[in-house]
């Protein structure tokens, strides 16, 4: 992440832990989204504090201790459509 200044460009290198707990992955639909940031600020003494913040994508690990996630998957269902089955069924 850099921080600039309105002299030139400061780099204050950094790193973080993405807590070791169940998180979602990071998602953006229609209907949704699940959004990871961070936020950084740099506080010196007499100096401006300099804030960054970004926006990252999260892929969450796969939970393997649920049953039958390894297994292939199939299956169907029929479905009839509403109008079809009042049309059959009052006609």
């Amino acid at each position: 992440m850099v921080l600039r200044s309105l002299v030139k460009e400061d780099v204050f290198p950094f790193s973080f832990k993405i807590p070791d707990r169940k998180m979602p992955s990071s998602f953006k639909s229609t209907t949704g989204r699940i959004v990871h940031k961070i936020k950084a600020e740099l506080k010196q003494s007499m100096k401006i504090t300099k804030k960054v913040k970004s926006h990252f994508t999260f892929v969450s690990k796969a939970d393997m201790d649920i049953p039958g996630l390894m297994e292939p998957q199939y299956g169907c269902k029929d479905k009839i459509s509403q109008s079809l089955w009042f049309w059959t069924h009052f006609n």
